[in-house]
């Protein structure tokens, strides 16, 4: 059997990529955090990935300094560079380098991406890239047509904890393996 791949993993997660800018504060940070219920964010500068902010940045870099959350900037405490994988990279690698790294956030990248795809309805309500400057933002005109495309688009899937929609699109992905529409 072939070792697994990130690639095989990258079902049902989605387009939500929940990160901010370098410059908005620590506040604005551990806010979207608490609502979007991750433990860090991607830190994005003009599309590109600056660094990572997490909940342990900010517990060991703003609360026990005796830091202002409104105050410090997210460039400040964020962990830069970021350590990646790319979709093509084995899981074992994976966890090989979170273990030796001491790190629990690993962000797949793929050329330096960060695309987000959101159907139009949600638009005005997605709050993921509010103030966040990504490679490219597509908007379709449905839930089945964001599917579709994000399927195109990506080499892999892998299911991250969220939502109910989250877990609709693992089983979706996982189902088209199954029909064997396709083999990512």
């Amino acid at each position: 059997a072939a070792m697994a791949k990130v690639s095989d993993l990258l079902s049902g997660k989605g387009p939500q990529v929940h990160a901010i800018g370098p410059d908005e504060p620590v506040l604005a940070a551990i806010q979207m955090m608490a609502d979007k219920s991750v433990g860090a964010l991607l830190v994005l500068r003009e599309g590109a990935l600056a660094g990572i902010v997490s909940e342990r940045d900010y517990a060991r870099k703003v609360i026990l300094r005796g830091r202002s959350s409104a105050e410090t900037a997210v460039w400040e405490i964020m962990s830069s560079p970021v350590t990646t994988v790319s979709p093509g990279d084995s899981v074992a690698t994976c966890m090989m380098v979170m273990t030796e790294r001491k790190i629990r956030h690993l962000p797949v990248l793929d050329g330096g991406k960060v695309i987000g795809v959101i159907p139009s309805a949600l638009q005005r309500k997605e709050l993921a890239y509010d103030g966040v400057d990504l490679t490219e933002l597509i908007v379709v005109d449905s839930m089945h047509e964001r599917k579709a495309r994000m399927a195109e688009l990506s080499d892999c899937f892998i299911a991250l904890p969220g939502g109910i929609g989250t877990l609709e699109e693992t089983f979706e992905a996982w189902t088209w393996t199954q029909l064997g529409l396709h083999a990512k």
